[in-house]
Formats: structure tokens, C-alpha cells, sequence
């Protein structure tokens, strides 16, 4: 009986808690969703401009701050160290992004994953077994790596 009763609890709080949460999902939420390197970049600027913004407010409310807040300055501070650190990674992203180093991984990916294939076919080989869709996924593998060349 107990049982029925928190697990009724459990679901309605479980559905307060998605009902809720639905109304607030915004397109930033998607992180996992696939961008093109045009879209990355266009979303660091963003991130870049939403920076600049938020370290003239804190260098503005710093300037306001009399020598009596103290605690309040360091934090500012602190917080003008952090946004100057996400700059740099930002910077990095981007940088990395523009070099199209992504493409040089998925290369380095395919060429592993070509190796591999190609130690499966020879254990089946030595095995005496049929090996032929390991051929066919070797030609796949093959194919991928061609055009990306």
C-alpha cells in the first residue's frame, strides 16, 4: 500500500519535473546536435561577443565599487580571470576549427579502423574462415578514405 503511495509521489513529481522542463527548452540545449564548421564558428563569435559584453559590465561595476567592498572586488576579479580563461579555449576552439584539424582525425580514425579490418581478415584468413564481408567493409572503409583524401 505504501508502496503504491510513493510510487504515485515518484510519478506525479516525475511529471511536474518534465512538464516544467519542457517549456524551457531552447535550441541552446542541443548541444549534441551535429554543426557544420561554419555554424561552430558563427556560435564562438557569439560566445565571443557575449564575453566582451560581460567583462565591460564587470569592469564597469568594478569602477563603481568603493575601496570599503572588498569581497565584492576580488570576486569580479576572479570572475574577469575566468572570462579571460574561457577567451583563450574559445580561442583555441576556434583556431582549431579554421585548420580543419577535425578532418586530419577522421582520417587518422579511418585509417585505424582500416588496420583493424585488415587484422580481422587475416585472422579469418589464417582460420580458414569466409571473410567476405570484412572485404566488403574493408572496400567501404576504403571508399570513405579516398574521398576525404
Amino acid at each position: 500500500m505504501e508502496n503504491k503511495k510513493l510510487e504515485e509521489q515518484l510519478n506525479h513529481l516525475r511529471d511536474r519535473y518534465l512538464a516544467k522542463n519542457n517549456d524551457n527548452v531552447t535550441s541552446e540545449e542541443h548541444i549534441h546536435a551535429h554543426m557544420t564548421s561554419d555554424e561552430k564558428v558563427k556560435r564562438i563569435n557569439e560566445m565571443f561577443d557575449l564575453m566582451n559584453e560581460k567583462e565591460t559590465l564587470i569592469k564597469e561595476r568594478l569602477t563603481q565599487l568603493q575601496e570599503n567592498d572588498k569581497d565584492q572586488k576580488e570576486d569580479l576579479k576572479h570572475h574577469l580571470e575566468a572570462i579571460s580563461e574561457k577567451r583563450a579555449l574559445l580561442e583555441q576552439k576556434l583556431e582549431y576549427i579554421q585548420e580543419g584539424e577535425f578532418d586530419t582525425a577522421k582520417k587518422e580514425r579511418l585509417k585505424r579502423q582500416l588496420a583493424e579490418l585488415e587484422l580481422k581478415r587475416c585472422k579469418l584468413m589464417l582460420n580458414k574462415k569466409d571473410c567476405s564481408k570484412i572485404a566488403q567493409k574493408i572496400a567501404q572503409k576504403k571508399e570513405l578514405f579516398t574521398k576525404n583524401n
